[in-house]
C-alpha cells in the first residue's frame, strides 16, 4: 500500500509504512484457518480495544488474553450462581421466579 496520494508528514508516513509491514508479516505468519479463529473473538477484541481507549492504555496481546480470561471467569461465576439459587442475590432469584418460559 502506498501513501503517495495522501498528505502525511515524513514521520507519519514512515510510521504508517512500518505498521503496514508489521501487519503484512503477521498475515503471512497466520496459520490456515487463523482468521476464522480470530473471528470467534471479534466481540471480545472490540470490547477490549474500546476499554483501552477509555483508560488510555496501549492494547497488547497480554492485555487481550487477560480481558478474555476475566470475561470467561465472570461468565462462569454467573452460570455457577444461576444454577445454585441459594448463592444468587435475592433480586436474581425473584427475577427467575417471575420469568415464564
Amino acid at each position: 500500500m502506498s501513501t503517495s496520494g495522501a498528505h502525511f508528514d515524513k514521520n507519519t508516513s514512515q510510521e504508517f509504512e512500518q505498521h503496514m509491514a508489521a501487519a503484512d508479516a503477521a498475515h503471512k505468519k497466520l496459520a490456515k484457518g487463523g482468521y476464522d479463529r480470530i473471528a470467534q473473538h471479534a466481540d471480545a477484541i472490540k470490547t477490549y480495544i474500546n476499554s483501552t481507549i477509555r483508560t488510555g492504555e496501549t492494547p497488547t496481546a497480554e492485555g487481550l488474553k487477560k480481558h478474555i480470561g476475566d470475561k470467561a471467569q465472570k461468565n462462569d461465576s454467573i452460570q455457577r450462581n444461576h444454577k445454585h439459587p441459594r448463592k444468587c442475590s435475592r433480586p436474581m432469584v425473584e427475577l427467575d421466579a417471575k420469568q415464564t418460559h
